[in-house]
């Protein structure tokens, strides 16, 4: 093992700067990954143009697969890992001390810490997976793969654990009539992940033909092509076409393109006491007008938020794990970190129809 590695680190906005860092002292409590894939997401997008106020300087990458390199004898223990195992570190760091990890939802920790997202100035340094080797602390959550999981699946586990928090927060089950509005990564994952838990019809929309050939290779029942000018009624009659019950929408309204545009679409899908929620981030300071009389308080609909992964990371390792869906075919693009920026610039801009771009360690 290598006492010296090399790492990109973005030290202002669009800036990146390759810089070396010691390989930390692992102490009894203390893990240290190999990176093997990191997934760049949206997330990474932002924080590389400076949205968000990201603490700089940044090792990017929070969508996690390495191999143990060195652990602790107390984080074995805990972790139930060894040397050589094939892992996923969840991306919160909870600190199990306040309000709501006292009460189990570590998802909603006041005092969170993402990978990816903490500054590289404060040691041991190594706090993102585009870097070489990643620091795992003890408060980390670890989920083990078998070495024959196909790895582009597998790195798309916190991604799929979104879609699943999303499902289990909406009541997705047998027989759920479920749309999902945008075909970009978190919505096929949502699609695999709502046919996983029985949603049946499975609807996928969007506007981009080859994405939505891809959800239908990925589980979705029925897809509908719209352009951006469609109206609400006229995709709502596809739709209540496709439930084919008693004239009825849908009970579930994923919404994961993000847009206030698909927002105000997802309503006008969804039944009385159906639940629309919203997975994709149209950033701060958009709004979208809600009818509080007919569809929230007449209709009993419900709109929700659903963010991240806590306590679906379980369900989607055993998703990737059946191999029933051929989930890495969402992996288009692959970059070594020393291509970092140009693989933002793939994801950010889906320059060759990339739908999901990650940096592949040696």
């Amino acid at each position: 093992m290598p006492t010296k590695i090399t790492a990109p680190v973005v030290v202002s906005p669009t800036t990146i700067k390759y810089q070396e860092f010691d390989l930390p002292r692992i102490g009894p409590r203390d893990m240290l990954l190999k990176m093997k894939l990191c997934g760049v997401c949206g997330t990474d997008v932002h924080l590389f143009h400076g949205d968000w106020n990201p603490a700089y300087p940044l090792i990017l990458g929070h969508e996690i697969l390495g191999e143990v390199a060195e652990v602790g004898r107390e984080a074995a223990v805990k972790h139930n890992v060894k040397v050589g195992d094939l892992v996923n570190a969840e991306v919160l760091i909870p600190c199990n001390e306040c309000y709501f990890c006292e009460r189990g939802d570590y998802a909603r920790c006041v005092k969170v810490e993402l990978f990816g997202n903490i500054s590289c100035s404060r040691p041991p340094h190594l706090w993102g997976g585009f870097g070489p080797y990643l620091y795992i602390p003890y408060n980390t959550r670890i989920h083990k793969f078998p070495k024959d999981v196909i790895p582009e699946a597998a790195v798309l586990i916190e991604p799929m654990g979104t879609a699943i928090r999303a499902c289990k927060r909406s009541d997705v089950t047998i027989g759920t009539a479920t749309v999902v509005i945008g075909p970009g990564p978190i919505g096929l994952v949502s699609v695999v992940a709502a046919k996983a838990y029985g949603a049946d019809p499975l609807i996928l929309i969007g506007t981009r033909e080859d994405r939505l050939a891809l959800g239908k290779e990925l589980g979705a029942d029925h897809v509908i092509r719209i352009d951006r000018n469609a109206s609400r009624d006229e995709v709502a009659k596809k739709v209540r076409d496709i439930v084919n019950d008693h004239g009825l929408l849908a009970a579930v309204v994923l919404e994961a393109a993000g847009t206030v545009e698909a927002q105000k679409m997802g309503l006008g899908l969804l039944r009385p006491t159906g639940v629309m929620t919203i997975m994709g981030a149209t950033g701060m300071g958009k709004t979208v007008q809600l009818d509080t009389y007919y569809e929230l308080l007449l209709g009993e609909q419900r709109v929700q938020g659903s963010n991240l992964s806590g306590w679906a990371y379980e369900p989607a390792v055993s998703i990737i794990n059946s191999k029933r869906f051929p989930l890495e075919k969402i992996v288009t693009h692959t970059f070594p970190p020393s291509e970092l920026k140009k693989a933002l610039d793939y994801s950010a801009n889906r320059i060759e129809n990339a739908i999901k771009v990650v940096i592949q360690h040696e």
